[in-house]
């Protein structure tokens, strides 16, 4: 491998590479070729979703997840977003102007996926989005979050401040289905 050509924002793969894994996991004896997954099992009930989405240590980066939604040419976009929970709901935030903003106005369905932080359990959450733009309830989202975010009562900060700003929606996710991945 070429060193010298691998820099931290490199992800690209060159044939090469491929061509030296496969050859590797062929060579490899048959118990060591391959690690078996984890045991999993899937669980429809809202509760285990709840459990993962209200207990913020849990969380990848302690306070996101990605929320997707249908596109105007049928096909799907998502983005990686803070959320909290305000009264047992599940809330995050866009602003105008931007196509996710367009896009859930259009058509509501969306999609939250949260990852627990040890990556044994993660929760897909269907559901539709509801948009609000009421000074009350984006001042509300705003200190929620930076509450959420921090652990505990703490005041809105510089970085959570921009949140609470004009042209800025809350979006309330209205659940109708939970997948949630767990540990068998």
């Amino acid at each position: 491998m070429d060193s010298e050509r691998i820099t931290s924002h490199d992800h690209l793969v060159d044939e090469g590479e491929v061509a030296r894994w496969v050859a590797e996991l062929e060579a490899a004896p048959a118990s060591a070729a391959s690690t078996p997954a984890p045991s999993t099992r899937l669980s429809f009930d809202p509760e285990d979703a709840w459990a993962i989405i209200r207990d913020r240590h849990e969380i990848v980066h302690a306070y996101g997840g990605a929320i997707g939604w249908p596109t105007k040419d049928a096909s799907v976009a998502s983005a990686y977003v803070g959320f909290a929970v305000l009264d047992g709901e599940l809330w995050t935030t866009t602003t105008k102007g931007r196509g996710k903003t367009y896009a859930m106005l259009r058509d509501p369905r969306a999609v939250f996926v949260i990852v627990s932080a040890d990556r044994q359990r993660s929760t897909t959450v269907y559901g539709t989005v509801e948009l609000s733009n009421e000074d009350r309830d984006v001042t509300r989202f705003a200190i929620g979050f930076s509450r959420y975010r921090s652990g505990g009562w703490s005041e809105i900060g510089p970085g959570i401040a921009s949140f609470d700003s004009a042209g800025r929606y809350a979006v309330r996710f209205i659940p109708t289905r939970f997948v949630t991945r767990l540990p068998a």
